[in-house]
């Protein structure tokens, strides 16, 4: 198996899409997003466990790292590093993913009352 292989094997074990869409596309694909800054800590990677156990596919975005997407985050008004990690899905923008209820049902993390 060549590198490119184990790299295809390995981005589709973890469900992590890596491609060439626009920040635009990505977040209306009707995947998951989940969108950072630099560094996907702790509260990041309890989303990724979330979204993962779920989803088959979702992009991962760092925003210190792709210049669209972080201005498309500033013209949300997002401008500080410490208001993320977010979810977008279906096109919708969940900034605060811990105290939405809504994308708790989504993610499955309790049960639909």
């Amino acid at each position: 198996m060549n590198m490119v292989n184990i790299g295809v094997f390995l981005g589709s074990a973890f469900g992590i899409i890596s491609d060439e869409k626009s920040f635009d596309e990505r977040v209306q694909s009707g995947l998951f997003s989940l969108v950072y800054y630099n560094k996907c800590g702790h509260k990041c990677k309890e989303l990724q466990n979330a979204i993962g156990y779920i989803s088959q596919s979702y992009y991962l975005v760092d925003i210190s790292k792709d210049i669209e997407a972080a201005g498309k985050m500033n013209s949300y008004g997002i401008m500080d590093a410490e208001e993320y990690p977010m979810i977008f899905y279906n096109g919708k923008f969940f900034p605060d993913p811990y105290e939405s209820k809504e994308l708790d049902q989504i993610l499955l993390l309790e049960p639909n009352h």
